[in-house]
């Protein structure tokens, strides 16, 4: 164990001793470390290049049934006293939680996840995320129609710990990259929506080859768009799409705590046919790998498997403690935190829909007609308690054959839950956006707008 977990561990167990001298019913502290270096990109040139290292703890006390929150990003005796006398002063002043049932009780016996710590990786300087930059631009913009209108490279070197008064004790270290690619294609006074192309990583380095021809390529087939005419059409959603669409559509729904408030359209619904029976979908926090993938979630609860969805059937939720506790369920090891200066709540590990077994060249060449949507804008509108979206299509193409033609002005609305029941494809290949692994999936008859 390095020293920085140690220490981390060290001011857990202080903070814990502190705590409970002072009257707190129960402690939990949250301690993080982290080193990140990032070089940026805009309008094709190299940006900025930075060097950020981060340590802090966040710590929650129950007093009874109230509970408070503070945190610090400085371990000295004194700072950590008065973090801890702040949170106590919160939870005093705060409201009776009558749900309220404790932290989770441990001891808990961690599963180390496979892949998710490269020494190289930790090891990466600025200098490796300039040296991507100046690549990933050489290489983007040797045809002329392309401008990089932002590109993003980075590593990350993390060690999180956990430590409650209730038995739960564990650490971990993990690390990722990410190399990221906005660009658009410029021709005859055109100019084709921004395409955005990403690849994230936990050991091994990204392909920056990779990420710019997919990116360039894709904006190179959105010039020249035509006008189609408002029908019904086969819609395919690329991974990006998806991404878009079921992050506030499908997983809220899929969150125990909507569920309990009432805020989900599957609540009561366990064991109905909800989608197609082509579709099912996985969280999974140990995948090797995953981008979200760790042995223990916010609160130190072991991560695991979990089946939200199989073959069209709702089998269940994700849960943190306190949600799950509501719902009389266990917790999945769903509590995320986005760093030790935020409380934790309920979120996706790594979001799985499992592959189809045909290719989505195969599927493409043989459409006799389809819209192929590569990104939605305007996701972020949709109505998550009931499903209802209305988007538009940038960029897509309309597919004949394995022809593509750009095309513009596309829209498309309905409801999430509806179309889930009318897809007609899964690919095999699968994509990774971020910590969400998604295929490309087809849609039958989906009426398309005009703008």
């Amino acid at each position: 164990m390095s020293n920085i977990a140690n220490e981390l561990l060290r001011v857990i167990d202080y903070i814990s001793e502190k705590a409970i001298n002072r009257g707190a019913t129960e402690v939990e502290a949250y301690a993080t470390y982290s080193k990140s270096v990032e070089a940026l990109a805009h309008n094709n040139k190299l940006h900025t290049a930075s060097e950020v290292k981060d340590l802090g703890v966040g710590i929650r006390v129950a007093i009874g049934k109230k509970v408070g929150f503070s945190y610090t990003n400085r371990f000295d005796d004194e700072s950590l006293i008065n973090a801890i006398e702040k949170a106590m002063e919160v939870a005093k002043g705060t409201p009776e939680d009558r749900f309220w049932r404790g932290f989770p009780g441990g001891p808990f016996t961690y599963t180390t996840p496979k892949d998710t710590f490269s020494k190289r990786i930790a090891d990466k300087s600025t200098t490796d995320a300039v040296n991507d930059i100046k690549s990933l631009l050489d290489i983007a913009l040797r045809d002329k129609r392309i401008t990089v209108v932002y590109a993003v490279s980075s590593y990350t070197y993390s060690i999180v710990a956990i430590g409650n008064s209730n038995g739960v004790r564990g650490v971990d270290e993990g690390t990722a990259t990410s190399v990221g690619l906005e660009v658009v294609a410029n021709e005859a006074g055109y100019t084709t929506p921004s395409v955005f192309e990403m690849c994230s990583r936990r050991v091994e380095e990204c392909s920056i080859d990779d990420v710019v021809s997919k990116a360039v390529d894709k904006a190179l087939k959105a010039l020249k768009p035509i006008k189609i005419e408002p029908r019904t059409y086969d819609v395919i959603l690329e991974p990006e799409a998806l991404s878009s669409l079921f992050t506030y559509t499908v997983m809220p729904a899929l969150r125990g705590d909507n569920v309990v408030r009432g805020k989900s359209p599957l609540k009561g619904r366990e064991g109905e046919q909800v989608t197609s029976k082509l579709l099912t979908i996985v969280d999974d926090g140990l995948v090797p790998g995953g981008m979200a993938t760790s042995k223990f979630d916010g609160e130190g609860v072991p991560k695991r498997r979990t089946e939200l969805i199989v073959r069209g059937v709702l089998k269940g939720f994700i849960y943190d403690t306190y949600w799950g506790r509501r719902a009389e369920k266990p917790s999945t090891g769903n509590a995320v935190r986005a760093s030790y200066n935020t409380q934790p709540s309920v979120g996706f590990s790594n979001f799985m829909v499992t592959p189809g077994t045909e290719s989505i060249d195969s599927y493409i060449n043989t459409c006799e007609r389809a819209l192929l949507i590569n990104e939605l804008q305007g996701a972020h509108s949709s109505n998550p308690e009931t499903g209802e979206f209305s988007v538009v299509a940038v960029p897509a193409w309309i597919v004949r054959k394995g022809e593509l033609k750009a095309v513009k002005g596309a829209m498309i609305a309905g409801n999430v839950w509806r179309k889930l029941k009318r897809i007609n494809f899964i690919s095999r290949e699968v994509k990774d956006i971020v910590s969400l692994k998604l295929p490309w999936i087809g849609f039958a008859s989906v009426k398309v707008i005009i703008q």
